[in-house]
Parts: C-alpha cells; sequence; structure tokens
C-alpha cells in the first residue's frame, strides 16, 4: 500500500513538472513582446494611410505560423531559422503585455473560436439576406458576410492579426506576422536587428493578397 502511495506521489510530481514546462514554453518573453512592438509601429503607419479611423489591433490570441511560410535560406540566418524553428514547435499564449505606444493605446485579444463564430454569423446572416432578397446565384460575395459581423464586433479594427513566437540569435530577431484585413491580408517574415535599446527591421519578405 505504501509502495502505491509513493508511485502515485511521484506520478503527480512528474505530471506537475511536464504541465509546468510546457506552461513555460507558452510564455512569451517581454524580449518578444519588444520585437512585435517595434513590428507593428511600422503596420500601424501603415494602417492609417489605408484605413482611415481603423486602427486599432486585434490580435488571436494564441501563435501561429502558415505551414506553407518560406523562410530565408541565406546561410547567415541558418542560425536564426532555427531558434526560430524551435521557438514555434508549440503555440504561445498571447498577453496584454505590448509596450505602451502610440499603436497599442487600444488592442483587443480574441480566440480563433470567437473569429469562427463571427464568420459563421455572418454566413448564416448572408445566406438569410440572399434567400429573401431572392439574389441571383451567379452574383458572388466570397467572404464579404464574414467581414460584415466581424466590423460590426470590431468598428475600428482593420482586421485580425496573427502573430508568431519570435526567433533570436546574437543580435538578430526574426517574427512572422500574418494580417487578415477585409478582402486583402499579407504574410510576412521581417527580420530585426537590436540596434542600443531598439528593435529595427532590416528585411522583410512574404505575400499580400487581395480578394
Amino acid at each position: 500500500m505504501a509502495i502505491c502511495i509513493k508511485k502515485s506521489g511521484l506520478l503527480i510530481f512528474l505530471l506537475l513538472v511536464v504541465v509546468s514546462d510546457i506552461l513555460a514554453q507558452a510564455k512569451i518573453s517581454a524580449k518578444e513582446y519588444e520585437v512585435y512592438s517595434s513590428v507593428l509601429e511600422r503596420i500601424y503607419q501603415d494602417n492609417r494611410a489605408t484605413h482611415t479611423g481603423k486602427n486599432e489591433f486585434v490580435f488571436i490570441n494564441q501563435t501561429k505560423v502558415d505551414p506553407e511560410l518560406e523562410l530565408p535560406k541565406s546561410r547567415k540566418y541558418r542560425s536564426l531559422v532555427n531558434n526560430f524553428k524551435r521557438t514555434n514547435a508549440s503555440p504561445g499564449i498571447v498577453e496584454k503585455k505590448f509596450p505602451r505606444g502610440e499603436y497599442s493605446e487600444s488592442y483587443q485579444l480574441v480566440s480563433q473560436a470567437e473569429i469562427d463564430a463571427l464568420n459563421e454569423k455572418g454566413r448564416l446572416e448572408y445566406e438569410k439576406q440572399r434567400a429573401s432578397d431572392r439574389l441571383n446565384p451567379s452574383i458572388e460575395n466570397p467572404g464579404g458576410w464574414s467581414w460584415a459581423t466581424f466590423y460590426k464586433a470590431y468598428p475600428d479594427s482593420s482586421g485580425y492579426y496573427y502573430l508568431s513566437r519570435v526567433g533570436f540569435a546574437g543580435k538578430f530577431a526574426i517574427v512572422h506576422i500574418k494580417g487578415d484585413l477585409g478582402w486583402k491580408g499579407f504574410s510576412r517574415i521581417y527580420i530585426l536587428k537590436r540596434k542600443n535599446t531598439n528593435w529595427e527591421t532590416i528585411s522583410y519578405s512574404g505575400s499580400d493578397w487581395v480578394s
């Protein structure tokens, strides 16, 4: 009986260690938030130029990387890319810990489940309207219904964003950010370099699209 109790205690201890390790891996560091803020300041300026009055960021609250993402192949970034891959082997939890700045005076964190629910609500509303108005079946509205409901929920946003975890190697950092912005969007890799106390973008690559 005593042996069984000891084994149970050991199993519980090991389980707690594993859970603690998983939670630690999911925690995004302050250094990563510094990198996010540097890139987001750049994106914020683009938003102000193209989305008048719609400058609030909406972030999915769990990190994500596109499976088709093309990472830099240059040998000088090999360690950086390897660290990025290791760091993103498991998702991180995005929290309201972005450094203060004009871009971050107002931002929201949402779950993927909430986005999916808004999309489904929009789809049902669109189908109901289509049936009611007897719209021409040949008229296509790809995705328009989903964005109508999203912008009702978040009228001051340009869309929603996915963030990856940040990879580091020496003075360099790499992060992937994807923006779904109504009828357009982008998926980009940013490479940054530490200069004094700031992170500065030195290059970015990826794709932009318009629906």
